[in-house]
């Protein structure tokens, strides 16, 4: 377990007990205006008698580069590859409703500047020696996973209701995940403002 807050452009961890590894990810995380939105989509879902587990509101992102498992002397490498890529502020517009197997999403339309972040991005932490998946970014902002349907659910009644959204994106953010007391929480360890 750790806290963690930035300082001055320094990312300072104090550990409150032994940590051999920690689940981090890169992502682009949504204002709260653009949150709301979302909100309004899961409980319309939630309305119409899908149950699932569904992404917690302080939980809902895009997700840039998957790293896994990796010990905690390693975030300052992951610090020093964020600074390295640099992208002015841009938008992604938000749309669709889809699916994976049985993980449900919102997509995200083609952004060049997104998808230059994520390949900077991902160029950057190879160069420290981060080993990661390789393969087409396809970005998307998860609503639910395993959910289980009514007979009379209908999908396009809630597709209709799916407008498309645009986010303001102006950092990018080094996510720790961790189950707590069973729960699934994602916490900033470091933004990195875009100029």
């Amino acid at each position: 377990m750790l806290k963690s807050r930035t300082v001055a452009g320094t990312c300072q961890v104090t550990f409150r007990k032994a940590v051999l590894r920690m689940r981090l990810f890169l992502a682009v995380n949504p204002k709260e205006s653009s949150r709301d939105r979302i909100i309004d989509i899961i409980d319309e879902m939630k309305a119409a008698g899908v149950r699932g587990n569904f992404t917690k509101p302080e939980n809902l992102h895009i997700t840039l580069v998957f790293l896994g498992e990796i010990p905690p002397g390693r975030v300052g490498d992951i610090i020093d590859a964020m600074r390295q890529v640099k992208e002015k502020p841009f938008t992604v517009r938000l749309s669709g409703i889809g699916n994976f197997s049985d993980t449900w999403w919102i997509g995200v339309e083609k952004s060049e500047p997104l998808w230059r972040l994520q390949k900077n991005l991902s160029e950057a932490l190879s160069g420290k020696g981060f080993r990661f998946e390789k393969r087409a970014y396809r970005p998307h902002l998860t609503i639910c996973r395993r959910p289980v349907f009514s007979d009379t659910f209908d999908i396009n009644a809630i597709r209709s209701k799916v407008k498309p959204m645009v986010w303001d994106v102006d950092r990018f953010d080094l996510m720790l995940s961790e189950r707590i007391d069973g729960q699934l929480k994602y916490s900033v360890l470091h933004s990195q403002t875009l100029e």
